[in-house]
């Protein structure tokens, strides 16, 4: 499910940023990544998955991400092997979020 709404979310990204509403479509993009890394923490600890499906305070992404670094070794290994993406994709994160929180003017929809 969690692999599900996550391709669901990346589809809707595509209609939002054609329409024009980039910071939606950015969420959607950066939404669908953090839930697969929240299936992935849930699979690692039973008690992450009960907050999350309790909908009880679940830590950020930042979070998650620092867990799977510290249980997960397919996570890790998989960071090694590619850390060009891992980079890539934090770079890109960073970006975006400028444009989804409309940090400074050139984020705003009315800036010209």
């Amino acid at each position: 499910m969690f692999l599900r709404e996550s391709v669901e979310m990346l589809k809707h990204a595509f209609f939002l940023y054609e329409d024009g509403y980039f910071d939606c479509a950015f969420y959607s993009v950066r939404q669908s990544i953090e839930n697969i890394n929240n299936m992935l923490l849930s699979a690692l600890d039973s008690n992450k998955y009960k907050l999350w499906k309790d909908k009880a305070r679940f830590p950020s992404d930042k979070l998650v991400k620092e867990q799977l670094n510290k249980q997960n070794e397919a996570y890790n290994e998989i960071k090694t092997a590619i850390p060009e993406f891992f980079d890539k994709y934090d770079g890109l994160l960073k970006r975006a979020n400028k444009f989804i929180h409309k940090q400074g003017f050139d984020t705003f929809y009315t800036y010209k």
